[in-house]
């Protein structure tokens, strides 16, 4: 059984919202799909990323799951997709393929309404080999599997230079590509229907409609003080939380709870939890790195 909650017009806090909602409700042993139109001008920031990359722009907001921040100019897409195991749509699929085969629906429901996208790995798909799309993840610790797609549609996903701190700008996020907005002569509701249909079509089940109670989320803010280091997808960053704790994040896709116990065992010195979990765009090290530049003070 798919649950599908319609598809509209939702203020950006709502969008957000609906991520850590729908993955609650994926523990539960369903799959839930919500799609979206939003309107900016924002800063989506993923769960871990520190907010010291944007500046001079007021509204800044923080999705569910981890990755690389978007920009929405003016409208964009959002869609949630939660699933109660990695392999609900891919009997194949693990922790370690949970973007490459999970995505394939949506790069179908692109694909048949004309535009030629493709995933060549990371956090982005692209249209016409250009960022079209940013993409973000999260795993809660019975399983549930959360995937979260912006979408560049009047402007294109990438933070303008005015607004970012002189560590984002020289970042290369796009290798090169600029971001592309799809929705030049497009109307996004027949795009968001045929990333539903194609969803819907993989699950291979009953479509209800669902309208359930949107549960607030607030997230933590990171804690000041964090050093970073720069990694394939952007830069990864620890600080110390209390007398002995660490908190680590950055860009990277990553379980969350994953690397809240990467930190535990760093911050004591005990064994590394298994890298079973997913993990793209950066590696444990990487962490460790960053922790000892924190120690050297």
């Amino acid at each position: 059984m798919l649950r599908q909650i319609p598809s509209t017009l939702r203020p950006l806090r709502e969008a957000a919202s609906l991520g850590h909602t729908l993955l609650g409700k994926a523990g539960a042993g369903e799959a839930w799909l919500a799609c979206s139109v939003v309107e900016g001008p924002a800063v989506v920031l993923g769960a871990r990323q520190r907010r010291a990359a944007v500046t001079t722009f007021p509204t800044v907001l923080r999705r569910r799951t981890t990755g690389t921040a978007a920009w929405i100019g003016r409208r964009a897409l959002w869609c949630s997709l939660a699933l109660p195991t990695v392999a609900a749509l891919y009997e194949d699929a693990t922790l370690a393929t949970l973007l490459n085969r999970n995505v394939r629906p949506w790069l179908r429901g692109f694909t048949r309404s004309g535009l030629a996208a493709a995933y060549f790995g990371r956090e982005t798909i692209a249209v016409g080999h250009r960022p079209a799309a940013v993409l973000g993840y999260e795993v809660s610790p019975t399983g549930a599997v959360l995937l979260e797609m912006i979408v560049g549609w009047d402007e294109g996903i990438a933070l303008p230079a005015e607004h970012c701190a002189p560590d984002e700008r020289a970042l290369d996020r796009w290798r090169g590509k600029t971001p592309v907005a799809l929705g030049a002569g497009r109307d996004p509701e027949a795009l968001l229907a045929a990333l539903v249909a194609a969803v819907a079509e993989r699950a291979g089940a009953t479509v209800l409609a669902a309208t359930p109670e949107v549960t607030d989320w607030t997230p933590a803010e990171p804690p000041d003080g964090a050093v970073g280091v720069v990694v394939p997808i952007g830069r990864v960053e620890a600080a110390r939380i209390g007398e002995a704790g660490l908190w680590l994040g950055g860009d990277a896709l990553v379980a969350t709870p994953w690397l809240d116990a990467l930190g535990e065992s760093l911050a004591r010195g005990s064994a590394r939890p298994t890298e079973a979990m997913a993990l793209d765009g950066a590696r444990p090290d990487d962490w460790a790195r960053a922790v000892a530049l924190l120690d050297r003070g």
